[in-house]
């Protein structure tokens, strides 16, 4: 029986910690012949928070955790990978084991990276060790700096073609895009994230307003535009800048009625402090009305995050890049109504909205000046033009070509500003007429999202055969079955290769480069 070894940067609260915890739950229930599990993580924090049964260790590994960039480039030169590889290999590698890896190559830590492909390719030798690894995330999404980053420290391929080797992606799209980069379909599986049984809870009136009214006395004093009695729109997100936070805000402010906009986490990581912080800010000085940050506070003032869904009238997404999109799936869950910014990787699930109360809109107009459409092109410009190392020169000038026809127009989409802009333009709804002519040209868009703020009471907001599928689909037996098909495609037991252990060949990377390289994922927001 082998043992499972799953790896992350960390076990910090998030998604990829959620789905971490989640499916060891469904293994540990549905798939006994794993024998034991054990969670590697690299940052050491209050473990005991994850509630995990005694048959799950927890391995801290701290040179797993994330690297901060400027501590890989100047006059220090990156240190070498052996010894992190020896250590995965001294530690971990057995032929009883698999190891499953979440975000290999992100570009959150190269060096790790490094290990895990210099042990695959053969490197440190005919180790030969099971490994799964699963893409969350991907560094040619959007993600330039990372992947120069990793480009800089790794020189192995980073889509290894091996026996030993199992992929695994959450959506259509990515399935689809490995598919064509190269990778046969043996070596990869489309496997959806599991979702928790949840029971919605009939809440009346009275118990959301108690709710609502111990919010406002817990966060309050801290954010005094909050509303106690106001409906509320519930955002759990940490506030980075692909969740789009801004439009959101944006959003509230149009609508007819007072409302109150819950952003529940903030950024921690390095990259998105700053976004994290502008976002505090609009909440400070009541550009966006409503609480920010509160997530990790819930409990020490009585509350938690299962109040907070019964007490939301709305679930938003402004998000502009997801790996699966738990929100989505969470909405139908939690029997919420759902506006959201419609995404490719939607493909193959929006047929569960169906008859649920939800809207996907595309984009939210705002009338821009010429002189920020110039500033904004130029902009744009820049970027892609240093992305003359990894583009190739005819996408860098279909995408110019794309973004200067974009903002050739007196509105553009909001989610295509910077964030100073998009702060700015907040400011400007406390003029009158400027949010009026706002509100007139997303008609459409604000009149779906006032009629979704009816909430539990809207026709199809629960659905016996919605509810069946989703059990079909997202249950802790359906994952813990998809999960057992992919272990079971490594050989058992001998190395699966010849004993001339040779450098693998792999996927073809540029064609996934290729693949992300649109407007959508090229967007100023994300510098």
């Amino acid at each position: 029986m082998p043992d499972l070894y799953i790896f992350h940067h960390h076990l910090l609260t998030g998604g990829v910690t959620s789905v971490i915890l989640k499916s060891v739950e469904a293994l540990k229930s549905y798939l006994p012949e794993v024998d034991r599990i054990y969670l590697v993580t690299g940052k050491n924090i209050n473990f005991s928070n994850l509630t995990l049964s005694p048959k799950v260790e927890v391995k801290v590994l701290p040179e797993i955790d994330y690297l901060e960039g400027q501590k890989l480039s100047g006059q220090n030169s990156p240190p070498s990978g052996s010894s992190l590889a020896s250590r995965l290999i001294s530690q971990f590698a057995s032929n009883n084991a698999i190891w499953w890896v979440h975000n290999y190559h992100l570009g959150k830590n190269p060096l790790f990276t490094r290990a895990l492909l210099n042990i695959i390719d053969g490197t440190y030798g005919d180790i030969h060790q099971k490994i799964v690894l699963q893409i969350h995330d991907f560094p040619e999404c959007g993600r330039y700096e990372n992947l120069a980053l990793l480009e800089s420290i790794v020189k192995s391929p980073l889509y290894p073609l091996s026996p030993d080797v199992q992929y695994v992606v959450l959506n259509k799209r990515d399935y689809d895009i490995l598919i064509t980069a190269g990778i046969p379909q043996n070596y990869l599986s489309l496997l959806e994230n599991p979702i928790s049984p949840y029971t919605p809870p009939c809440t009346n009136s009275s118990e959301k307003l108690k709710i609502k009214q111990s919010l406002a006395g817990a966060f309050g004093a801290s954010f005094p535009s909050f509303i106690p009695d106001a409906p509320l729109i519930i955002y759990p997100i940490r506030t980075i800048r692909r969740k789009n936070v801004m439009e959101a805000g944006l959003i509230t402010r149009l609508l007819e009625e007072p409302v109150n906009l819950i952003a529940s986490l903030p950024g921690v990581s390095a990259s998105e402090i700053a976004y994290s912080n502008l976002i505090k800010k609009c909440y400070k000085q009541a550009l966006i009305p409503g609480l920010w940050g509160i997530g990790e506070k819930l409990e020490a003032a009585g509350l938690s995050f299962e109040k907070l869904i019964e007490a939301g009238d709305l679930i938003i997404s402004t998000s502009v890049q997801e790996g699966f999109g738990y929100l989505f799936i969470n909405a139908l869950q939690w029997q919420r109504p759902l506006l959201a910014r419609d995404l490719d990787i939607l493909k193959g699930t929006k047929d569960l909205f169906s008859t649920f109360p939800s809207h996907f809109y595309s984009k939210v107009l705002c009338p821009l000046p010429e002189s920020d459409r110039i500033f904004l092109i130029a902009g744009y410009r820049r970027k892609l033009m240093n992305l003359s190392g990894i583009l190739s020169d005819q996408t860098i000038k279909e995408l110019i070509f794309d973004i200067e026809e974009l903002l050739e127009s007196e509105t553009v989409d909001f989610s295509f500003l910077t964030p100073d802009l998009q702060y700015r333009l907040l400011k400007q709804l406390d003029s009158v007429s400027f949010k009026d002519e706002v509100i007139e040209i997303n008609r459409d868009l604000v009149g779906q999202a006032g009629e979704l703020l009816l909430g539990c009471t809207l026709p199809g907001i629960s659905s016996s055969a919605r509810e069946a599928e989703l059990q079909r689909r997202y249950s802790y037996r359906s994952y813990a079955a998809q999960a057992a098909k992919i272990l079971k495609r490594f050989k058992k037991g001998a190395p699966s290769e010849s004993q001339n252990h040779t450098r693998k060949t792999s996927a073809d990377q540029k064609e996934v480069i290729r693949q992300f390289a649109r407007l959508e994922y090229i967007r100023l927001l994300y510098d």
